[in-house]
């Protein structure tokens, strides 16, 4: 194929819903925000949705379970808005069954010898799967959310001491993909803030939660997070506060 001067176009669509992620602690909320989205379809890779009412495949036993829904939306009119990954990590793991199943091992680090390729395939699985939810975005006009958890990790700065953050829960060949593929990473938690306690003899800095969930969607030190809108550093974790952000921006 060669390129010319007719096939230029404007890239930005201002009407596209956007690709987000959030990841976060247990029981933060995240599901529940999701269900929040216009008209949203629950892809489950886990039994989280018993105290939400919401519309839900059933839950994945294989990685080809998440594929048929995928494709299920793809193929089939339906009158869902929003397509819900809930949750990333525990896809991860069907993955890896999928990935030990055709290399005939029960170890991802194990397959074909190892040296983490067994994570390399298991993250080409991830990009097939993107490639169906980036399909469901521009030919459906589905919003896509992907759900995750977290982890402490020790990060290793370049420009400074190693120090321990908030990291999506994912082996990091997925974990990039994603993050790379969405148009908003957000973290999720309970806000918290700090003390200075001077009722003992040594002064205490204690953390103390406000009891307020948020939305992250400005990266820092301790987390990961950032968009392609400039939206807000923080929101509630309400899906009509991150609508009216986006709304905001896009104007």
């Amino acid at each position: 194929m060669t390129f010319d001067i007719k096939q230029i176009k404007t890239t930005k669509n201002v009407n596209q819903p956007p690709r987000t992620l959030v990841y976060g602690p247990h029981k933060v909320g995240k599901s529940s925000f999701a269900s929040c989205a216009p008209a949203p379809i629950f892809i489950q890779t886990e039994d989280g949705l018993s105290a939400i009412e919401a519309n839900a495949f059933p839950v994945a036993k294989s990685w080809q379970d998440v594929l048929d829904a995928v494709t299920s939306l793809y193929q089939d009119d339906h009158p869902y808005k929003t397509v819900v990954l809930d949750s990333a990590d525990w896809a991860e793991q069907l993955a890896f069954a999928q990935v030990c199943g055709s290399h005939s091992e029960k170890n991802i680090e194990k397959v074909d010898k190892g040296y983490g390729k067994g994570y390399t395939y298991a993250a080409d699985l991830f990009r097939e799967l993107l490639d169906g939810l980036r399909a469901l975005r521009d030919v459906k006009n589905m919003g896509v959310v992907i759900l995750a958890h977290t982890e402490i990790r020790r990060f290793d700065d370049p420009t400074a001491d190693a120090y321990d953050r908030y990291q999506v829960k994912l082996c990091k060949p997925i974990g990039k993909l994603i993050q790379e593929w969405s148009d908003v990473i957000g973290f999720a938690q309970t806000d918290v803030v700090t003390k200075i306690d001077k009722s003992s003899r040594d002064e205490r800095t204690r953390a103390i939660t406000t009891g307020a969930r948020v939305l992250r969607l400005v990266g820092g030190p301790s987390f990961d997070a950032g968009n392609r809108y400039n939206l807000p550093a923080s929101i509630p974790l309400v899906w009509a506060d991150y609508q009216a952000a986006l709304d905001a921006a896009r104007k």
